[in-house]
């Protein structure tokens, strides 16, 4: 009897162990849990997440074709390379990533090489900052077979993760980009109404609705007409309301198509509209607009029209952007002055 119970005990003792073993080489979890490698990883190496994102002033990204941006947080708004706005969805989706990353799942040894490989080749790396001191460093690296997870290789690690925001079915590869164009805001104009001082509109084809606008040291505004002759009668709370257009005017979109030649001679040619607004000393803006040639419109009699009459081009930042931009958003601020005035 004793001897049957021993067998018995043995039988079972050996299933236990074969079943341990089992899991051990078939589930990369297990395998994590108890691989004395990879428990010896200190914690931080699998933190991706930065809770307080609103302390985040600056983030860096860099890929490996040599490609790099920085974004810095100014009182105005997200700032790339020091020279224009960055765009507001693409600042939203990279630090929701950023506060939200998780670890869905450790690599399994049998991906370890290969992701490894692929992070130190193909990779963005990602430099954060809080505060003016950098927190964090990753690099992001591409999707997994089922595109809903994204590896990611903490600085300081040796082993990488499939990372993921909870909740959210994709990868996060496309919020990490390094190329300074993707990044930039569409706006010509963004500007803080309270700190604009002189707004001057041309047309210079017709000048029968040029005017020029400006406040002085005790905040009082004057309105000049294309002659320079002072409107009296001026309405306060509508010139606040005209100024409140400067906070976002846009672009429609950078012309690729138009050869360097080209470009040139139009911005040598005379402009349709010429703005000008100031924001203190040093923030001057200036926009010269131009005439698109007409090819598909035509008027009610079934003549081709000679130009455009939805959108002109743009010359910007000292003439170096060039883009089309359309006469609804820029009819808000090339009005009638006298708009600008009280009714008699």
């Amino acid at each position: 009897m004793k001897n049957k119970i021993l067998l018995i005990s043995i039988f079972i003792l050996a299933l236990i162990i074969g079943a341990a073993q089992f899991v051990s080489n078939n589930n990369p979890l297990y395998a994590l849990k108890i691989n004395k490698t990879y428990s010896t990883l200190k914690p931080e190496l699998s933190n991706f997440a930065i809770k307080d994102v609103d302390s985040i002033d600056k983030i860096i990204i860099a890929d490996k074709q040599d490609h790099t941006v920085v974004l810095e947080k100014t009182e105005e708004g997200w700032r790339v390379n020091q020279k224009f706005y960055a765009r507001e969805d693409a600042i939203a989706n990279i630090l929701q990533a950023i506060g939200k990353m998780r670890i869905k799942r450790p690599i399994s040894k049998a991906e370890r090489n290969l992701q490894i490989t692929r992070l130190s080749t193909q990779s963005k790396k990602v430099v954060i900052y809080q505060n003016g001191k950098k927190v964090k460093t990753y690099y992001v690296g591409g999707a997994t077979q089922d595109q809903y997870g994204t590896f990611v290789l903490l600085e300081g690690s040796s082993v990488p993760f499939v990372t993921h925001i909870p909740g959210f079915l994709g990868f996060l590869t496309p919020r990490f980009f390094a190329l300074e164009d993707l990044w930039r805001e569409n706006f010509i104009f963004k500007s803080n109404p309270k700190n604009i001082t002189y707004v001057q509109v041309i047309n210079h084809e017709n000048s029968q609705n040029n005017f020029t606008l400006s406040k002085d040291d005790k905040n009082q505004f004057h309105l000049l007409d294309a002659q320079n002759t002072e409107i009296s009668n001026v309405d306060t709370l509508q010139i606040q309301r005209y100024l409140n257009t400067f906070k976002k005017i846009s672009y429609e979109a950078m012309t690729t198509h138009i050869s360097e030649h080209k470009k040139d001679s139009l911005i040598h040619s005379q402009p349709f509209y010429s703005i000008t607004i100031k924001a203190g000393e040093k923030n001057q803006q200036i926009i010269n607009t131009y005439h698109v040639i007409n090819e598909t419109h035509y008027d009610d009699n079934g003549n081709l029209l000679k130009y455009d009459p939805d959108r002109m081009y743009g010359s910007f930042n000292n003439n170096t952007d060039l883009a089309t931009v359309q006469f609804r958003t820029f009819d808000k601020i090339t009005i009638d002055p006298k708009l600008l005035t009280k009714a008699n």
